[in-house]
């Protein structure tokens, strides 16, 4: 992972964090605050109950006086109190009308639909008639003006969490910049140090394989115990000169850069990948590999020809390196709408499930794979995943262990090219 793509990993990471929390911190108190206007309301209705439960007794004829100055303002405010005798029969109303149904006695505060009520049973205060019931008294409040306050604490609690998020945000940004930037430094140090050391190893390299060139060209010259030994000098050199040449391109490379308009060249897949498809033949026919082809015409892209090339070398190549004798290889190419779509597909040993997010990482390599082939160096797979994000494209991978694996590039499709 490149540091570009870390930073935007941890501010993502951070952002989410922190909405959770703020979002959490918001719902909790936006609950307790409608707890709370509850709470309070039903202490108002009760108080307001026991205090009209007082009057029922002030009768004249079936009617309550109900001159008293604090009922006044009972419908302003919402509110409506009702009196019902023993046997449930309205006796007076204060306020607006509410139901005309018979009061149902409960023991605490109900809602019904937009309103709260409460019903209280009245009963005889007399000694000799203790407990003997003398009616009903039922409040009810409207609950809008809760509503509206609800509503505009909402409001304030999704301004407050949106202006808090975004001041997070900007914070986390500057942090995540703060933390990533001794990580930029150390990997702008170490590619350095590989480009510089690659590049100072070329120079002995060549001379190695100049002198063993110079050698094997007078074979008569070589004892003929010598020979398998210049032979592994030969092999370690070409191996060791590839290995640099892998080093220089990632050193040098950066996955998120494109490459610029000016480098890019207009390219035929088709050709191409045919003509690659037949250099790798003998290695296929060795391994008794059959190594087929199936590719339409019209893939045109932009690109350099160079690492295009050595994109779909590095993916033939692995296939070939990881199938076993007798196996297959598909390599497949076809355009889909504005893109083309290239796939490597093989009958190899396959890759682990958990090793997938792994395998374009540089060095690293499967536990299978090295046992299976222990002369690679974990550098194909990364360089080819380079080349495919330089174009503007990506890579893609499908496998089970033992059961093979497929490759899918998906690179842009150039109309200029084709016009």
């Amino acid at each position: 992972m490149n540091s570009k793509a870390l930073r935007y990993r941890l501010f993502g990471t951070y952002l989410a964090i922190m909405a959770v929390l703020l979002g959490a911190f918001a719902g909790v108190t936006y609950w307790l605050f409608a707890r709370s206007l509850y709470w309070d309301l039903d202490q108002q209705l009760t108080a307001m109950a026991r205090i009209a439960a007082l009057s029922l007794g002030k009768q004249k004829h079936p009617q309550i006086d109900l001159n008293d100055d604090i009922w006044d303002d009972l419908e302003i405010r919402g509110v409506t109190l009702e009196w019902f005798d023993a046997n449930g029969k309205p006796l007076a109303t204060q306020g607006r009308r509410r139901s005309s149904l018979p009061p149902q006695v409960s023991d605490s505060v109900q809602q019904i639909g937009q309103l709260r009520q409460l019903t209280i049973a009245v009963r005889s205060p007399d000694i000799q008639r203790a407990g003997q019931l003398q009616g009903y008294v039922r409040v009810s409040k409207s609950l809008r003006t809760v509503d509206e306050l609800l509503e505009k604490w909402r409001w304030r609690l999704s301004l407050g969490l949106l202006t808090e998020l975004g001041l997070c945000g900007l914070g986390g940004y500057w942090l995540t910049r703060q933390t990533v930037q001794p990580i930029e430094q150390s990997l702008m140090r170490v590619k350095w140090f590989t480009a510089n050391a690659s590049h100072e190893l070329r120079s002995p390299l060549t001379v190695i394989k100049s002198n063993i060139g110079l050698i094997l060209n007078h074979p008569e010259r070589i004892h003929a115990a010598d020979k398998k030994r210049i032979a592994a000098i030969a092999w370690a050199a070409d191996q060791m000169t590839n290995l640099i040449e892998d080093l220089l391109f990632l050193a040098r490379s950066d996955q998120t850069q494109q490459i610029p308009h000016s480098a890019k060249a207009p390219l035929d897949l088709e050709p191409t990948l045919k003509s690659l498809v037949e250099s790798f033949e003998p290695q296929a026919q060795a391994k008794e590999i059959l190594l087929t082809s199936d590719l339409t015409s019209g893939l045109y892209v932009l690109g350099d020809i160079a690492h295009i090339n050595r994109l779909f070398s590095n993916l033939i190549g692995n296939a070939i390196q990881y199938t076993p004798k007798g196996g297959r290889i598909w390599v497949t190419a076809r355009t889909q709408g504005t893109q083309i779509q290239v796939d490597v597909r093989d009958t190899g040993i396959g890759i682990a499930t958990e090793d997938r997010d792994r395998i374009f990482d540089p060095f690293w390599q499967a536990d299978e794979a090295r046992s299976y082939h222990s002369s690679g160096y974990g550098l194909g797979l990364a360089i080819a995943k380079t080349i495919t994000t330089q174009h503007s494209g990506k890579i893609y991978v499908n496998s089970e262990l033992g059961q093979g694996t497929t490759f899918t590039v998906v690179l842009p499709l150039s109309f200029s090219v084709m016009s």
